[in-house]
């Protein structure tokens, strides 16, 4: 395969002491990261109960690249992808009373916190799983398991699965102007596995936020004391479907 994707990040940032005892951080990203896509577009999409154009002898719900929907990344690019970033840290300046006391004095205690959202780029291996889909590989596998010396041959009933490889790959200009109407999909079948990307796919993204506190005792101690804590959104994730049949006697 050959896969292809594109990342472009804008942002901007800045820091401004609003008093003599707090300093703010802030800033914004803008990530834009495509999906994989295959230069060739030889990559496949999962669309239920959509016929594919490109091919129209596929399985129902197979489509491609070209197919009603279904660009070349097969996932959409999302340009609304921002990524607000905020800090601050503060040093109170009571020297007096209990607050004072549990403070240290001024200069003695420090508070920071910090929130942030930050997005990833889209993982390869999502467009590796599905390298060899039909018709452009074969993850054909015999609906009983077969012996290693005979792995055409079901072991349960000893039908003749048949020689398929090696298995011609389609040209590579197919595409919605030029359907391809040759490939013998009955060669394909039964397909128990076909791994595809949702449409539905989401840029992954990160909150990550911290709140610390830091006290100093004489003038060689500090005490620190933090809380971190991170939220994925968006994760990748395989969600595999399997046909169970119970029978009972």
């Amino acid at each position: 395969m050959y896969n292809r994707s594109r990342f472009y990040g804008l942002y901007v940032q800045d820091s401004w002491r609003a008093a003599p005892q707090l300093t703010l951080n802030y800033g914004l990203r803008w990530e834009v990261s495509t999906p994989w896509r295959e230069a060739h577009n030889q990559i496949e999409a999962l669309v239920p109960g959509q016929q594919s154009v490109v091919f129209p002898g596929a399985p129902a719900r197979c489509n491609f690249p070209g197919d009603h929907g279904v660009p070349c990344t097969i996932s959409p690019t999302r340009y609304n992808n921002f990524a607000p970033r905020i800090g601050l840290a503060y040093s109170p300046a009571a020297n007096g009373g209990v607050v004072g006391k549990l403070l240290g004095g001024a200069g003695r205690t420090g508070i920071r916190a910090a929130f942030g959202l930050y997005y990833t780029a889209f993982e390869n291996v999502t467009s590796i799983n599905a390298s060899g889909d039909a018709p452009y590989g074969n993850y054909f596998v015999s609906p009983t398991p077969p012996l290693l010396a005979t792995p055409f041959i079901d072991r349960a009933t000893g039908n003749s699965e048949g020689q398929r490889f090696p298995l011609p790959n389609p040209p590579l200009n197919v595409g919605l102007g030029n359907p391809d109407n040759l490939i013998d999909w009955s060669q394909f079948l039964s397909i128990s596995s076909s791994p595809a990307n949702s449409q539905e796919n989401r840029l992954p993204c990160a909150a990550d936020y911290n709140f610390s506190r830091q006290r100093q005792f004489g003038s060689a101690t500090v005490l620190s004391v933090s809380y971190v804590g991170t939220q994925g959104h968006g994760l990748s994730r395989m969600r595999m479907r399997t046909r169970v049949t119970l029978r009972c006697a």
